[in-house]
């Protein structure tokens, strides 16, 4: 009897100590999910940030290249910043499709990707905008230009008309 006893608290003492290290890891297991989860969400943030940061620094390098000889250079540069504002605002947007967002980070998310939308347009508009002043300058020299040979031509002719 003494046996069973002795041997009855042996096995609840193992017992407990068993689901004891099972609780114990399956918490530590759910924890290290939303590590993962949080660590994702955080990877993500920053992969907007520099893909931001890189169509920025791309923005600058097309006004850095508003000469003649830079249009080439100039337009690599509308491409590229371009092309990270779409991956920016494709990010922000599986950002918050996590439906596991806190309310306001989700709203200052959500503001983060209205202010990335009204960069992508200020920069379109300003690009439009260089467009059409390359081709106002282009049009002016033509003017100047035909002015120049009309003024020539009138030239010649007041040359002429003096000789005669």
């Amino acid at each position: 009897m003494i046996q069973k006893k002795l041997s009855l608290k042996i096995g609840l003492g193992i017992t407990s100590i068993l689901l004891l290290t099972i609780v114990v890891g399956m918490s530590g297991y759910l924890s290290l999910g939303n590590l993962v989860s949080e660590t994702d969400f955080f990877r993500s943030l920053d992969a907007v940030k520099t893909n931001f940061t890189q169509a920025e620094n791309q923005s600058f390098r097309y006004l850095l290249f508003n000469h003649n000889q830079g249009r080439e250079t100039q337009h690599e540069a509308w491409k590229k910043t371009n092309n990270r504002i779409e991956q920016c605002l494709k990010e922000t947007k599986a950002v918050l499709s996590n439906t596991a967002l806190d309310e306001k980070i989700a709203k200052e998310l959500e503001s983060v990707h209205g202010a990335i939308q009204t960069f992508a347009q200020a920069f379109k508009g300003f690009a439009v905008s260089e467009q059409s002043k390359i081709k106002q300058a282009a049009s002016l020299i033509a003017l100047f230009e035909s002015i120049e040979k009309q003024a020539e031509w009138m030239d010649t002719i007041k040359g002429a008309s003096t000789l005669v």
